[in-house]
């Protein structure tokens, strides 16, 4: 008898029509960077509205994979069916640790896995900013982190490492505003104050 509770809630489920869409993006007391409305809008556009459809024919891992390939500033996006017929999809906001504004024009962030992402006009939090002779690839905005082994001759491996030591270190954050790369890959510290 107790084997069959779970298998009728598990049939019944499957025919039952998807109640609503509940979309939670944990930090986002802290970061910005996509809205509970960006997030619903792809889920519409790519695949379609799940409120009303059976459960059965929603397709998590689609619409996972959506999330995470449409929006690199997430970190994860996960999808599941509640009994009661909602839909949730917990996001996770990557973490910058850092801002990269190149010479060569483009605005990134760089976050705490050395991943970089392209920078909205939806929210900028105060980082350290990094700029001048810095080449973005094409691997780094595909989501290769500067971290991996394939990334080779980037400044920004070394930026990173360094950046992170200056926010781990309270006297080197409030000291340093600006990182800058000259044409000789050489790195300028530019303080606060004078």
């Amino acid at each position: 008898y107790l084997i069959g509770i779970p298998a009728y809630y598990a049939s019944t489920l499957c025919i039952k029509p998807c109640m609503d869409l509940k979309i939670t993006i944990t930090d986002s007391a802290y970061y910005h960077f996509v809205t509970k409305r960006d997030i619903r809008n792809t889920i519409y556009a790519r695949n379609g509205n799940p409120v009303g459809k059976p459960v059965r024919d929603i397709k998590l891992s689609a619409i996972e994979e959506t999330m995470n390939s449409r929006y690199r500033e997430l970190k994860t996006a996960e999808a599941f069916m509640s009994v009661d017929g909602t839909l949730h999809l917990v996001a996770d906001q990557r973490t910058p640790i850092m801002r990269i504004m190149p010479d060569e024009g483009g605005d990134y962030y760089l976050d705490s896995e050395g991943v970089v992402i392209r920078r909205r006009n939806l929210y900028t939090p105060r980082l350290h900013i990094v700029g001048g002779n810095i080449n973005i690839s094409q691997a780094m905005l595909n989501g290769v982190s500067v971290l991996d082994t394939s990334i080779k001759n980037t400044i920004l491996r070394d930026i990173y490492y360094l950046v992170s030591y200056i926010k781990g270190n309270s006297f080197w954050s409030a000291q340093i505003d600006q990182i800058y790369v000259d044409s000789n890959d050489e790195i300028v510290l530019v303080p606060r104050v004078g």
